[in-house]
């Protein structure tokens, strides 16, 4: 179970302005409770690493722009629109992970421990060759 959340639904539609669709009113609770389960990470990490302490007021910042993040990512908002020509751009088209959105890059700025970034990249593609070493090798053309 994580801890309280440090924002409010009020708060994240307050930085969302026309991103929030007023229409549908939906919940921003999934998206704080995200939110505040990645700020209780950063805390963590900040008690096992040697990095800069965010106090808990930047903390609920932190939160409030992540909450933003998870809610755009569920509903993709546009970068620009145009009426008569209709044409759009979204949102979450380029960049990985908190890239994807302005919110998220905004939390990331916000976390000065650096743990947001260390997250982010977190994600590794790794490859190990389990075959013999060149010198090793039978050429195809030796094989039985």
């Amino acid at each position: 179970m994580s801890n309280p959340a440090r924002t409010t639904p009020g708060l994240v539609q307050g930085i969302l302005l026309k991103d929030y669709d007023k229409k549908k009113n939906p919940s921003l609770e999934p998206f704080i409770q995200t939110a505040t389960i990645l700020v209780d990470r950063i805390v963590d990490f900040m008690g096992t690493h040697s990095v800069p302490q965010v106090p808990e007021s930047q903390l609920a910042v932190i939160e409030m722009w992540l909450a933003a993040h998870f809610y755009c990512m569920s509903d993709i908002t546009y970068m620009s629109r145009s009426t008569n020509g209709a044409s759009g751009g979204f949102m979450g088209t380029s960049g990985l992970a908190l890239d994807l959105s302005r919110y998220g890059q905004m939390a990331k700025v916000l976390d000065t421990s650096g743990a947001l970034d260390v997250f982010s990249k977190g994600a590794r593609v790794q490859a190990i060759w389990l075959g013999k070493n060149k010198p090793s090798q039978i050429p195809i053309t030796q094989r039985p």
